[in-house]
């Protein structure tokens, strides 16, 4: 329910890397019903085209060494809208499963709105 109701979007992946789970903020922030989300790779719905290869080598060794700077802590990036516009993201990662090449969950919050109310 916490989830479910989260201000912020929810995005689960399983161990092939597949989105499992995707709540309504998700829906509303990146354009992707949660039926359309699910079993697709998370960088082909999420990421910009220009930094899908980092995003791809920044996962793979954050499953491979179970660490890396998105650990736990917010950061920064360029996501994409389903109708191809792109804007600031914040996400915060966390792993499941580490050891066993397990998921990846994130809360992401859009950022766009940030730098003019600073």
């Amino acid at each position: 329910m916490i989830i479910e109701t989260a201000n912020e979007a929810f995005i689960g992946t399983n161990a092939d890397g597949l989105i499992a789970d995707w709540n309504p903020q998700a829906e509303t922030i990146f354009g992707w019903t949660a039926v359309e989300a699910r079993g697709r790779r998370l960088g082909d719905v999420l990421i910009a085209s220009g930094y899908r290869d980092a995003h791809v080598h920044g996962v793979e060794h954050f499953l491979a060494a179970a660490q890396g700077s998105p650990l736990h802590r917010p950061f920064e990036l360029v996501a994409i809208h389903r109708d191809g516009h792109e804007f600031p993201v914040e996400a915060t990662v966390w792993a499941i499963g580490v050891e066993d090449a397990g998921s990846l969950n994130a809360f992401v919050r859009d950022i766009s709105e940030r730098p003019r109310a600073e």
